[in-house]
């Protein structure tokens, strides 16, 4: 697999738009906050942006080509699941184009489920299509929900540009998880 830097994309960020806006941007932040984090891990170097349909496009029809391209051009997949995720065909179809892609190895080492609620995260992968595209029953989440509401995502911000204290123990495993698989071998 070719690094991390080799991409378009440092990650395809697959979500429903209608729970970006039913949370005030909560996708939106948490894109720019894994990018800020990406690239201070990796002490500025330069890495490739993040695809969030909301900035990149199509966000509507049908997984055409263009959309396909900017998936196949992207190093990992992260999966916001909600509410509205869990009813979006759409966003079923771009997780089996990257299963597609890259196989079962793909899923295993490169797609990151963010769940923004247990209820719906439990829904989404209790359901058929879930179950025929995700089959083994270790497929890695993280939760960012609210341990007092689970159907709640947590606050990224305590304050303008004060990341959350409950947000930054979840929000670390993904930063460190994406920059351990993009790195080469290290010979001994």
């Amino acid at each position: 697999m070719p690094p991390l830097k080799d991409f378009e994309y440092s990650a395809f960020i697959s979500y429903a738009h209608a729970d970006d806006e039913a949370w005030y941007g909560w996708v939106s932040c948490f894109r720019s906050e894994l990018e800020r984090g990406l690239r201070a891990l990796l002490r500025g170097l330069d890495i490739p942006r993040m695809h969030l349909s909301g900035d990149n496009g199509p966000v509507a029809g049908v997984l055409g080509e263009e959309l396909q391209q900017r998936v196949a051009a992207s190093f990992a997949m992260i999966i916001v699941v909600h509410e509205n995720y869990a009813q979006s065909n759409w966003c079923l179809k771009e997780l089996a184009y990257f299963k597609a892609l890259f196989g079962d190895q793909g899923l295993r080492e490169r797609l990151y489920i963010v769940a923004l609620s247990e209820p719906a995260m439990r829904q989404v992968s209790s359901s058929a299509a879930w179950r025929r595209l995700l089959p083994h029953d270790d497929q890695l989440w993280v939760p960012f929900y609210d341990p007092a509401d689970k159907s709640r995502p947590l606050d990224i911000y305590m304050g303008p540009g004060l990341v959350a204290t409950s947000f930054r123990s979840p929000f670390e495993r993904l930063p460190l998880a994406l920059i351990r698989i993009s790195e080469p071998p290290r010979p001994y």
